[in-house]
């Protein structure tokens, strides 16, 4: 038994690792710390002894119903208290899966993975993953009444087909079912930010309004909300449902499983989840990313403008967009959009049914359907509606008409997998009867039941309809259909929630940095609220998508997947590392555009199209001007840059080309491959004298770039040949003409200056010598196979030599043996060796003393492989022994193990033919010295041993023998040991 004393102190060292809620809090509620035994805060200090980890967890509080192994999906629970501050409160299981890190413990912690909703349940890790999340324990919850398996449960659960058909007055919503919380008879269907009625009409929002006002009261006394705790207290279940208690329950999930830090990935209303949880427990949050970001200021009003905002803005896109599209289904897309509008208004826009009724679609109806598409974040579904609304145009047939009308009719209107609208002749659907409904195939409506529960509670406000209608009648003035139907929908759902709210604090902390990712087009989540996310976490960085559609795409068929790629490779350097991109980093979309112009050309072909048309320009023109737009505004993005150029040389644009390079050099005067491309481009139009002037000003700008020195003197080679090439044609066309003046003119004399200046710039960097003498060899000598009788050549091939021997280095030159320097060191000694042999009338018994005196291994080796070579092309080869000779005896050749292995790898195949016996000798005593130097390298010593390098099959068992031997150096067991020997047989026969 701890003395008090000690115990208090214990407890206070542990506080660092249980959180401001304190080490206390399961068992003595926040205001534990005057109300607790002594017992109690005993037993407190006990469990924050024990270790507990995410495969270990406290098993009162989690219980995982799989062994956890890394690598493997566990399913488990989560026991919490309904009032995390009162012990005595009703327990609740919630459901909850972890997939484990491959490796464990995972190296980067516990992460909550939150698909939004609100109705994202533990299943949420099924359908999300990547490699951005690995080294993670990736876990997902079912919120409070969320879940197949929640208890009590938020959603309903006891929908049913009318057993005997409708009455002569028609069905009812009740002759469905008789949920409690499923909504009034004549109350039309509703969902998240729409509902099935006119927005503009008063009197149809006021009827809204008023039946869901009634509905309130008999949902909140449901029966099964009325939970009962071990003090006989009733506690009604809708009042802990608020995001702030999923906070709790989330931290007491990291307390459970020992967790120093949580970390989230939240998407839609999962990024609310992350910034409470990261506002109210700030110490303990790591790396936070949030996609598509709900608003952080929990307020109704504040939700509803935005998400009036982001659908009006989404329609405005939508209709611009295919305006410019050359094969956009509406002629005129804004008056076409808007008189579907008006005949949906007047009832115009119908569907028969099963009786013969001609049903009508609604305008709220009309916006419910453009909502569900257009929160695909692929982009596959954006043509789809456009193309409903020209099903759905004055232009269209009227079986066309019936035909959209019935397919939008199908996707709300169904219960039990029954089209209600078509069988029933009224529209009943998941958001009246609260239920995950079996759909008819295509799924458009959801029960709203879990969004009004929880948005109900986490908002502050509190309205009654009269004020309602007033503010419906201020938004009717500014907005459009789209976003009034937006704004009624948020009405009729949180605004009249009979529970009295416990609103979550404003977000925001100084020491949590997310990465907040916003959508421009989101017609879910406004923009705007990503960047008040990104005002509330200062520390963070926000990232812009362009794209339509609602969170960050994963998997992008119409868009610019290469700017996925980049925004996806941001978020996962962060995650992985902790890496956080440039704040206000915008990632470019312009696939969209750029597949509708190469299907326009596809199908100009397929039809022999030959007529020219505002088409044939209008959709370059607008990738064009989007492209000059972006990188106007984002002039640093060399992606974009190269993203036009490409654009440019695909489509043809050569005028365009010209201009966005020379925008491109103006902005990027170092990037290397603009100047490249620039002068390319001259070059390609016959413009010789402008590619020399851009190749000039990017030496200005990067006087060292190897890249622009090689490419200029190709471009004075090939003047040079143009020129000779010009003299020929025209001594052949005269051959009276007098010649003299040829002979007189140096056609090479630029190149050769050019190449003396390049020289001297780079001198002191080998490495970029080495890129430059190898490609300055190669131009040389394809001049010289091609103008064998130029004058000229014969200097710039002098200057090439001795470029090369004074660069070498290991001659003059102090040299660490590096591998950074032993790769262009051999470059530069063979091309200087090439150019002996080649014009400088050297043999190789005159280079080989020269060679062998270099200090470099690496130069040594190569030179030993080059000889070899030459060793089998010439008859006898006895001139080569010298070489050899002198090459065997370099101190440089056992300088490196890795060069003397190359030499020694020569020489093995080389000695047996050889006849000399002093080559012979001076090998043997190269693989003696290489032994003494390295002499715990197995494969040198093998080679001592044995005597050859590249043992025959017939003497492997000796080479074996003679492995096992250095074996038996390093473990101390007899060469005869059996398991010895087969190490050195498996260790041989690797090598």
């Amino acid at each position: 038994m701890l003395g008090r004393a000690g115990l208090w102190i214990l407890l206070l060292r542990l506080q660092a690792g249980a959180g401001n809620a304190g080490a206390v809090d399961d068992e003595c509620g926040h205001e534990s710390g005057q109300s607790c035994t002594l017992q109690m805060l005993q037993h407190v200090a006990e469990r924050r002894l024990r270790s507990y980890g995410p495969m270990h967890p406290e098993p009162s509080v989690v219980r995982w119903n799989q062994v956890p192994s890394g690598g493997r999906l566990v399913t488990g629970l989560l026991s919490v208290f309904l009032d995390p501050a009162d012990a005595k409160s009703p327990q609740l299981e919630l459901e909850i899966a972890m997939y484990f890190s491959n490796q464990q413990p995972a190296p980067l912690g516990a992460l909550l993975l939150h698909c939004g909703g609100p109705g994202s349940d533990s299943s949420c890790l099924r359908y999300v993953w990547g490699s951005r999340l690995e080294g993670y324990d990736v876990w997902s919850i079912s919120q409070r009444g969320i879940g197949p398996r929640a208890d009590p449960a938020l959603n309903c659960n006891n929908s049913h087909l009318p057993v005997s058909g409708c009455p002569a007055t028609g069905c009812q919503i009740s002759d469905f079912t008789d949920c409690p919380c499923a909504l009034l008879d004549g109350t039309p269907q509703i969902g998240e930010i729409w509902a099935d009625i006119d927005p503009q009409n008063e009197t149809q929002v006021a009827h809204l309004l008023r039946k869901r006002d009634a509905w309130g009261s008999r949902c909140a006394a449901s029966p099964k909300f009325q939970l009962t705790g071990a003090n006989g207290k009733t506690y009604n279940f809708l009042e802990y449902v608020g995001s702030q208690f999923l906070s709790y329950d989330i931290d007491r999930f990291r307390r459970a499983i020992g967790a120093q830090k949580m970390s989230f990935y939240g998407y839609s209303y999962g990024t609310y989840v992350a910034g409470v949880y990261a506002s109210a427990f700030s110490e303990f949050t790591g790396r936070v990313v949030l996609d598509g970001n709900m608003d952080p200021t929990p307020r109704k009003t504040a939700q509803a403008t935005g998400d009036a905002l982001a659908n009006d803005k989404f329609i405005a896109f939508l209709l611009n967009t295919c305006k410019a599209a050359p094969d956009c289904p509406l002629e005129h897309p804004e008056e076409e959009y808007d008189r579907i509008v008006a005949a949906a208004r007047l009832g115009n826009l119908t569907a028969p049914t099963k009786s013969g009724m001609q049903f009508p679609l609604t305008v709220g109806m009309l916006m419910a359907y453009i909502q569900t598409e257009s929160a695909s974040n692929s982009g596959r579904l954006f043509h789809r509606i456009l193309e409903t609304l020209a099903g759905l145009s004055p232009k269209a047939s009227s079986e066309t008409i019936h035909t959209t009308v019935a397919f939008i009719l199908d996707g709300f209107c169904f219960v039990k997998g029954v089209s209600t609208w078509y069988n029933y002749d009224i529209c009943v659907g998941p958001g009246q009867t609260s239920e995950d409904e079996e759909g008819t195939g295509q799924d458009f409506g959801e029960p709203y039941m879990q969004q009004c529960a929880v948005w109900g509670v986490d908002q502050a406000g509190y309205f009654d309809v009269p004020d309602l209608l007033r503010q419906w009648k201020s938004a009717a003035s500014n907005r459009g259909d789209a976003g009034l139907a937006a704004v009624v929908g948020d009405m009729v759902g949180s605004f009249l929630w009979p529970v009295k709210a416990t609103p979550n604090a404003p977000m925001g902390s100084s020491i949590v940095y997310p990465l907040v990712v916003g959508n421009l087009f989101d017609p879910a989540t406004s923009y705007s609220w990503a960047q008040n996310m990104k005002s509330a976490f200062p520390g963070g960085s926000l990232i812009t998508w362009q794209g339509i559609g609602h969170t960050f795409p994963s998997h992008a068929s119409d868009y610019n997947k290469d700017a996925v790629k980049e925004c996806q490779a941001h978020i996962k350097a962060y995650l992985q590392k902790g890496t956080m991109p440039v704040n206000g980093l915008t990632c470019f979309q312009v696939r969209y555009e750029i597949a509708l112009e190469a299907l326009r050309r596809r199908r100009t072909s397929a039809l022999r199209w030959r007529k020219y048309s505002i088409s044939t320009v209008a959709g370059l023109r607008r990738i064009h001007n989007i492209l000059h737009r972006g990188s106007h505004r984002f002039k640093g993005d060399l992606q974009l840059w190269y993203q036009h150029v490409d654009f440019c040389l695909r489509s043809g644009s050569t005028a365009m080309l010209t201009r966005v390079l020379m925008r491109a050099v103006k902005y990027h005067p170092k990037e290397v491959h603009l100047w490249l491309l620039a002068a390319d481009r001259e070059l390609q139009q016959g413009h010789v004298e402008a590619a020399r002037k851009l190749l000039l000003r990017g030496l200005r700008c990067v006087p060292t770039s190897v890249k622009l020195l090689v490419e200029f003197l190709r471009l004075e080679v090939g003047v040079a040949g143009q020129l000779l090439a010009a003299e020929l044609l025209k001594q052949e066309e005269d051959t009276e003409a007098k010649t003299e003046d040829a002979g007189t003119k140096d056609v090479w004399a630029p190149s050769r200056l050019l190449f003396r200046k390049a020289v001297a710039k780079l001198e002191g960097d080998v490495a970029s010598m080495a890129s430059y003498l190898a490609a300055s060899a190669q131009l040389l000598h394809q001049a010289q196979e091609k103008w064998s009788a130029s004058s000229g050549l014969s200097e710039w091939a002098e200057s090439l030599r001795e470029a090369a021997a004074k660069s070498r280095p290991g001659v003059g030159h102090s040299s660490s043996g590096k591998e950074e320097v032993d790769v262009p060191a051999k470059t530069i000694w063979e091309v200087w060796w090439t150019e002996e042999l080649r014009a400088g009338g050297k043999s190789w018994s005159d280079l080989a003393p020269v060679i062998a005196e270099c200090s470099l291994g690496a130069v040594i080796a190569k030179a030993v492989e080059a000889m070899w070579q030459q060793y089998q092309k010439v008859a006898s080869g006895k001139e080569l022994h010298a070489p050899l000779l002198a090459m065997a005896k370099s101190p440089a050749a056992v300088s490196d193990v890795d060069a003397v292995l190359k030499v020694l790898e020569t020489f093995s195949v080389a000695v047996p033919s050889l006849s000399d016996e002093a080559v012979k000798a001076a090998v043997e005593e190269l693989r003696q010295r290489s032994a003494v130097k390295y002499p715990g390298h197995l494969r040198l010593g093998l080679v001592a041993s044995s005597g050859v390098f590249a043992v025959p099959e017939a003497r492997s068992q000796e080479a074996a023998m003679a492995c096992a031997s250095l074996l038996k150096v390093a473990s101390g067991a007899s060469a005869q040991d059996s398991a010895v020997q087969s190490a050195g047989v498996a260790h041989y026969k690797a090598d």
